[in-house]
């Protein structure tokens, strides 16, 4: 195998929806504690967008990583 080949782990869509969602909405959590009340936005705007996903099964973060080319299940 040449030394500049990447090696790509594929993961599972939910997986990576999960993991960004729950991490923004931390971040949002703590910038809005710590930094100013504004930062309250994130965390709704994140929670609505995953309340929208269980409708409609459309979910914009899988475009944007699948744009960036990693790969998901």
């Amino acid at each position: 195998m040449k030394r500049s080949t990447k090696l790509r782990k594929v993961i599972k869509e939910s997986t990576l929806i999960y993991r960004a969602a729950s991490s923004l909405v931390l971040i949002g959590s703590i910038l809005a504690i710590y930094h100013s009340i504004w930062w309250i936005a994130l965390p709704i705007f994140v929670s609505l967008n995953m309340l929208q996903f269980s409708f409609t099964g459309f979910c914009p973060m899988t475009k944007i990583v699948k744009a960036l080319g990693m790969k998901v299940e």
